[in-house]
């Protein structure tokens, strides 16, 4: 049977407290306030400017009316559309917009 040894804990990490005397050590960090709100508000920004983004971009779920064409029509100029125009990233959303009246 192999004996794994525990590390010492005995020395106490910054930041914890002295379990004799209740003292907490300080830490010292080298963030100061206005790095880190001046770093909050980029990422907040950063969040709002995506969860915008992300409202406006077409969906998954999608349905066209077809008014004048008939379904198997409307395909066949998907099917061109997605031929005559490939790209890897597009979604059927966007070629569907083609057979729409």
């Amino acid at each position: 049977m192999r004996v794994i040894p525990i590390a010492d804990t005995s020395a106490p990490a910054a930041g914890s407290c002295d379990e004799d005397t209740g003292e907490v050590r300080p830490v010292s960090l080298p963030l100061a306030r206005r790095d880190f709100l001046k770093g909050s508000g980029l990422l907040f920004g950063s969040l709002a400017t995506g969860s915008l983004l992300a409202g406006l971009a077409p969906s998954t779920a999608w349905a066209l009316e077809l008014k004048k064409l008939t379904s198997a029509e409307g395909a066949a100029l998907m099917a061109m559309g997605r031929v005559l125009y490939p790209h890897e990233k597009l979604p059927d959303a966007v070629y569907a917009l083609l057979a729409k009246d």
